[in-house]
């Protein structure tokens, strides 16, 4: 369960309290922010090795593998609790939108650990053998630095949030050495103007347009982009449902509706 450094104590303690916590793992920097809750500084080596060991079990499919607290904008915060094997699917659904993970690939990682697009960005990589590389900082702060990042560590996949897709690409289309060739991109309306600009970086980059809400984790529909995909709009759709997934458009009295007619989304696994 990742908390955010910068998080009111207030809500770190009402996490810690809902979720029933056993133990934190910290640093000296941020100890003093936990109460009452055993905790391992990561600072200290020694500390760690003395630990007792764990007996490991193997784990089942549906043994929950982390939990992510949502904003609280409409109430409190509610922990969203994500299995192993809906975490299998999203990553079996990005190898096929990705075409292939390799050892060669490079991910980036770079959002906040409590926003759940962090999952991603870890796991995808771990899983298929790639390397996995940490921004140097908890936030974007300056996009030059950002993009300077990217190519000196020749990154190959990452997540580019959209407000900041435009700065991103008016600074890597004057660098050399562009090796991105997986980008995810998502959360806002994205604009098509705005993407078909990534293909002059590298005319065969995979792009992936990702739809979701916590609770369906990271994503429930997904388009690989095209620039020769004829849409009516220029805001580029949020495609399909992920492998596994089905997506269901609903009116007010939960009635389906036929295609066409705009209404909320209820994902369903």
């Amino acid at each position: 369960m990742p908390i955010y450094v910068d998080y009111p104590n207030d809500r770190v303690d009402y996490m810690l309290k809902n979720s029933n916590a056993k133990i934190i793992l910290t640093n000296n920097t941020l100890s003093s922010k936990i109460h009452n809750i055993p905790s391992i500084v990561l600072n200290d080596f020694e500390e760690i090795n003395e630990l007792e060991s764990f007996d490991s079990k193997i784990g089942s499919p549906n043994d929950i593998i982390y939990i992510i607290y949502t904003s609280g904008s409409t109430g409190k915060p509610k922990g969203v609790q994500i299995t192993n094997n809906c975490l299998n699917n999203f990553i079996c659904s990005f190898n096929k939108y990705f075409n292939s993970i390799s050892l060669a690939d490079k991910f980036l990682s770079s959002t906040n650990i409590s926003f759940d697009v962090s999952i991603f960005e870890l796991f995808v990589p771990l899983l298929n053998g790639a390397s996995l590389v940490l921004y140097h900082d908890e936030i974007i702060k300056d996009v030059l630095d950002f993009c300077d990042y990217i190519i000196d560590k020749k990154i190959t996949g990452l997540y580019i949030p959209p407000n900041i897709l435009e700065d991103v690409y008016s600074i890597l289309k004057d660098k050399n050495n562009v090796k991105i060739n997986k980008l995810l991109v998502g959360v806002e309306k994205i604009r098509k103007t705005t993407l078909d600009k990534y293909f002059l970086l590298n005319p065969n980059m995979n792009i992936v347009n990702g739809y979701g809400p916590t609770e369906t984790t990271i994503c429930c529909s997904a388009l690989c982009y095209d620039k020769d995909l004829k849409i009516n709009s220029d805001i580029v759709p949020i495609g399909h449902p992920l492998c596994n997934d089905h997506i269901y458009i609903l009116n007010s009295a939960q009635n389906m509706l036929p295609i066409g007619i705009v209404r909320r989304i209820i994902c369903h696994r």
